[in-house]
């Protein structure tokens, strides 16, 4: 239950306490915080929750999208399928519990029956590994269509795991060193998303309405 210094963290990437840096997620990270602050948000939703204080290997989600949920007086829901990780996620995010919704169960289900609108998504459940690529593309990509209605019309996505290459000693083909993200990709870029970080970054970033 640890609070963290937000505008350190968005500044130079690194948190004390915590295992590594942001490295290559923290570009878009920032430009999430950067983006936010033009056009406020009311509702944030992650996909796959937070379960330790690995900052370069799995990014703190939780912990940095709850910060940034208070700091804008909305509100953070993140779901995962898995009890322990969303035990685990309510222990390190405590600090931030005000304003964050924590449920357990399917994400496309829960994205399919999500009451509102979702103002930030950020999609990043089902591991990906060569071996389920299709099975976790295939999920991202139900995800991105069950929210895609509830989406507002100035709505920010960040899609995660869109450059895996590293995670692997063994060259990837060109579909699957792009992880998960390539079918919710072409999704969004067909219904008028602005993609504003692309593969071969670590995450990808799109904006609905002006860029700006």
């Amino acid at each position: 239950m640890v609070r963290i210094d937000l505008d350190a963290l968005l500044a130079t990437g690194t948190l004390p306490g915590a295992e590594g840096g942001l490295d290559r997620r923290h570009a878009t990270v920032r430009q999430v915080a950067e983006l936010l602050a033009r056009r406020p948000p009311a509702v944030l939703v992650e996909t796959g929750c937070q379960s330790n204080r690995l900052l370069s290997a799995h990014g703190m989600s939780t912990t940095i999208f709850g910060a940034l949920a208070e700091r804008h007086r909305a509100v953070l829901h993140t779901v995962d399928i898995d009890a322990e990780k969303m035990k685990r996620c309510r222990e390190l995010t405590g600090a931030y519990a005000a304003c964050i919704r924590y449920t357990v169960g399917d994400s496309v289900r829960f994205l399919a029956t999500f009451g509102g609108s979702i103002d930030f998504l950020y999609l990043d459940s089902y591991d990906f590994s060569p071996e389920c690529g299709e099975a976790s593309r295939g999920h991202q990509l139900a995800e991105i269509r069950a929210a895609y209605d509830k989406l507002s019309p100035n709505a920010v996505v960040l899609l995660d795991d869109a450059n895996v290459q590293r995670y692997f000693h063994f060259k990837l083909d060109a579909l699957n060193v792009q992880g998960k993200t390539p079918y919710a990709h072409r999704f969004l870029l067909d219904r008028g998303a602005v993609c504003l970080a692309d593969y071969p970054n670590a995450q990808r970033l799109y904006v609905f309405g002006p860029p700006a």
